[in-house]
């Protein structure tokens, strides 16, 4: 128990009762998975190696971006100054971190444009590890709905939320579809979510064409026709309509008229987020250049969208005064086209939706 009037001056006497001085150490200076060994980046000269190898890097390989593995396991002063340097001579130059956790009070403390404990990392973006895991929980689980909005809730945690990259599957891993028990309604409603929250889109290679696959390595397979072997029962290539299953295809047709979308709406690449509705299975959510109502913002670029995990198909009332749907009464249905609409009715807007689906709409 920690001596409390000798500590009453001095708060470095006061000891954390379930952590010894080894397992910090073990944290912070032990090697990475007992493969990799730790470098000291509270050296001088490892400091400047670490920053003057990314420069030469950058400036050879004409970078755009670097991706930062682990972010956390290295000291924040550390990356103030490798992102200062970086940034001191690529201006443009964007860096993203892995901080693989699902809590935002836990990712947004590494995000850089903003002091936390006396250190701005200047890190970019993280990725959005918190939405990852909690599409994941409501699409390939059993999580309400309402926990995916409750995470992009936390958003003012950031210095810019728009710039988190957001994504529901990468190589470290297991395959949405497989997670998801080899749903394809699912994981095209995931696919709809990523083309259309804020932030910066990630689709790892494969979730276009509905990739199936465990845990690492079996979240890495080779691309039908990239590699040998080929695909499965035969498959010579994905890369051609010719070349994929119904399902590949289907799901690619899919993600492109997504993302068509995508490129056709600077709401849906920058705007701002507004959520409209969310409950245990749906969530309606709008982007938009202008949170102004339509009857007075001249022109407004607004795209809603609307997912409903539900087997049953759904008819969704959403008042609209005092939203971004304020005095909107068209509503265009976007690519790709099912059997969802939505019109406006008095002060609300109804929206039906067929289970197990995503749909958009263009709003004036």
């Amino acid at each position: 128990m920690a001596n409390h009037k000798r500590s009453a001056g001095n708060f470095n006497d006061l000891v954390n009762p379930h952590a010894t001085p080894a397992s910090s150490r073990d944290l912070t200076e032990g090697w990475f998975t007992d493969e990799m060994p730790d470098m000291n980046q509270e050296n001088p000269l490892v400091s400047k190696y670490l920053i003057q190898n990314a420069l030469w890097w950058v400036e050879t390989a004409h970078l755009d971006a670097i991706r930062i593995d682990t972010f956390p396991y290295v000291g924040r002063a550390f990356w103030h100054d490798f992102d200062a340097a970086l940034h001191h001579a690529y201006p443009n130059l964007t860096t993203v971190g892995e901080i693989f956790h699902r809590d935002p009070t836990i990712t947004s403390f590494f995000a850089g444009g903003r002091e936390h404990a006396g250190i701005d990392t200047g890190l970019d973006t993280p990725f959005d590890f918190p939405v990852y895991f909690a599409v994941r929980d409501v699409l390939a689980g059993n999580k309400p709905m309402t926990d995916l909005a409750a995470t992009l809730r936390q958003d003012s945690l950031y210095p810019h939320p728009e710039h988190l990259v957001q994504f529901f599957g990468n190589h470290d891993t297991t395959r949405f579809l497989t997670a998801a028990g080899g749903s394809l309604p699912r994981l095209k409603e995931a696919l709809g979510l990523l083309a259309t929250l804020r932030g910066t889109p990630e689709l790892y290679s494969g979730d276009e064409i509905a990739m199936e696959g465990g845990g690492d390595p079996d979240n890495r397979r080779d691309f039908p026709g990239g590699f040998p072997p080929t695909g499965p029962n035969g498959q010579s290539s994905a890369f051609t309509a010719s070349g994929r299953t119904h399902d590949q295809q289907e799901t690619f047709v899919w993600t492109a008229a997504l993302f068509s979308v995508r490129k056709s709406h600077t709401a849906l690449q920058g705007g701002a987020q507004q959520d409209l509705f969310v409950d245990d299975s749906s969530f309606v959510y709008i982007r938009t250049n202008s949170l102004k109502g339509c009857s007075s913002a001249h022109d407004k670029d607004a795209v809603v969208a609307v997912v409903n995990k539900k087997a049953e198909p759904r008819i969704l009332l959403i008042r609209s005064a005092d939203t971004a749907l304020a005095g909107c009464n068209q509503f265009e249905p976007l690519a790709p086209a099912n059997l969802a609409t939505a019109r406006s009715e008095g002060g609300s807007v109804s929206i039906s939706i067929p289970g197990e689906s995503f749909a958009m709409f263009s709003v004036r």
